[in-house]
């Protein structure tokens, strides 16, 4: 799951839309479930609001902080 976290978080970071992140990383149910600080941190990218534990929200704001350092040393806006 740590590999899948990380390409999924140098796809956003690369340019890739949240959505379409979020959608391939949805497709199977069974890792979603694993993956939720990092969905969670990719729909409020995408503008949605999201509800969660406290606890998902800290790692999601985690996840948020290390894709726009990636952008940034990347040079991509966005």
């Amino acid at each position: 799951m740590r590999m899948l976290t990380r390409a999924a978080m140098e796809l956003a970071a690369g340019g890739e839309t949240p959505r379409d992140v979020i959608d391939a990383l949805s497709e199977d149910r069974s890792k979603a479930e694993s993956l939720t600080p990092l969905l969670v941190a990719l729909r409020r990218r995408a503008g949605d609001t999201v509800r969660a534990p406290a606890e998902v929200l800290e790692v999601a704001d985690d996840i948020d902080r290390i894709i726009d350092e990636r952008k940034a040393a990347r040079n991509i806006d966005g």
